[in-house]
């Protein structure tokens, strides 16, 4: 598949202006917005779902509920966070589904963009050992959980951006990472708890 390439727009429009444009019903505001946003919500929810075909449906249905609320963002200049929030919202929705989803059907295998399959190429074999260990514990792991570890430890969000994300205490998300936490780091834990 090939993708488009994205010239720089000289003097590109601020996120403000973007959105302004598209309450307006500018197709091009919304589609600016689209292509520079896009890339950064698919990675996010490429990582937290391990799965691109249903990180793409989420970036989707982002967009299409992100135009939807429109005029219900008060900060225009934040609009890339806004769609995060959004984005991770719709995510936590379909892991819970397939959480619960897994119970019915035991033996469906895990998704196709796991950490081990995003590492680096020239990885060491027994780092990319532990990361596979990682993947089985995320897969295993309630899906609040993943959220906020994949979202603190992985995407690099600030423990509070976490906490909103997931739309909880700051002690709460903590509570959530050390849960996934103590799971990757004890081995002989793993195999006798459920997270």
């Amino acid at each position: 598949m090939s993708r488009p390439i994205l010239l720089p727009v000289p003097n590109a429009p601020s996120d403000a202006d973007l959105i302004s444009r598209a309450a307006e019903g500018d197709r091009f505001g919304v589609e600016l917005i689209f292509r520079r946003h896009a890339g950064y919500l698919l990675g996010i929810t490429t990582r937290l779902l391990a799965d691109r075909a249903a990180a793409e449906a989420v970036v989707e249905g982002t967009f299409l509920a992100g135009l939807r609320q429109l005029p219900a963002l008060r900060e225009a200049a934040s609009v890339r966070s806004w769609l995060a929030r959004i984005a991770i919202q719709l995510a936590r929705r379909r892991l819970r589904w397939a959480w619960w989803l897994r119970w019915l059907r035991p033996r469906d295998r895990g998704g196709d963009a796991t950490l081990s399959g995003f590492a680096a190429l020239d990885l060491r074999p027994d780092d990319r050992v532990a990361l596979a260990l990682v993947d089985q514990v995320l897969q295993r792991a309630r899906p609040e959980k993943r959220v906020a570890w994949m979202l603190f430890r992985v995407e690099g969000f600030a423990l509070d951006e976490v906490a909103a994300a997931c739309n909880c205490s700051p002690a709460t998300a903590w509570r959530r990472i050390a849960d996934i936490d103590l799971l990757v780091d004890d081995p002989a834990s793993r195999r006798t708890r459920s997270p």
